[in-house]
C-alpha cells in the first residue's frame, strides 16, 4: 500500500477533526459523538488494512489510551482528549507513529501559542469563546485537528 493510500481514510476525518477543534476551543469539551464517529469511520475503512496492520493499530491506540488515561487521572488532560487521541491513532500507519508523534508535538506547540494569544488581556474581553475567558486550560482539540490534517502531507513527502 502506498503512503497516499494509507492516509486516505485519515483524510475522510477532516470535517470531524475541524468539529473537534471548534467545539474544544469554543466549549472546552470534545463531544463523545465525535469520538464515536471517528471510530465508526475507522471500522468502515478497516477492511483496507492487513490483519497485522489492523492489530498493530489497535495495540498502539490502546497504549496511547492507557497513557492518556493515567494523565487524565492526574488531571493533566481532559476526558475528551483521552478518548479522541487514541481514536485518531487508529488512522496512523504503524510505520508512521514516530512521525505522527513529531507532527503532534509541533501542533501542540503551535496550539499553545494560539491559546495564549486568545487568552491575552486584549482578546479575552471581546470573545464569548470559553478558551478566551477561562485561564489555565489548554484545549488539545486544536492540536488534534492540526496533527490529523497535516500528518498525511508529512507521511506522503517522507516516503
Amino acid at each position: 500500500m502506498t503512503h497516499l493510500n494509507e492516509c486516505l481514510p485519515l483524510l475522510l476525518l477532516s470535517p470531524v477533526l475541524i468539529a473537534v477543534a471548534w467545539t474544544d476551543m469554543r466549549e472546552l469539551r470534545i463531544p463523545n459523538v465525535l469520538v464515536m464517529l471517528i471510530i465508526a469511520i475507522f471500522l468502515a475503512t478497516s477492511p483496507m488494512l492487513s490483519f497485522g496492520e489492523f492489530g498493530t493499530r489497535l495495540i498502539a491506540a490502546a497504549v496511547v489510551f492507557l497513557g492518556f488515561f493515567f494523565a487524565f487521572a492526574l488531571r493533566l488532560v481532559g476526558g475528551g482528549d483521552t478518548k479522541m487521541i487514541p481514536a485518531l491513532i487508529l488512522f496512523i500507519p504503524s510505520a508512521g507513529l514516530t512521525g505522527f508523534a513529531m507532527v503532534f508535538s509541533a501542533s501542540l506547540m503551535f496550539s499553545i501559542l494560539v491559546v495564549l494569544a486568545l487568552q491575552s488581556q486584549a482578546l479575552s474581553h471581546y470573545s464569548n469563546w470559553s478558551i478566551a475567558r477561562v485561564k489555565g486550560h489548554m484545549p488539545m482539540g486544536l492540536a488534534i485537528m492540526l496533527s490529523g490534517l497535516t500528518f498525511p502531507v508529512f507521511w506522503v513527502f517522507a516516503a
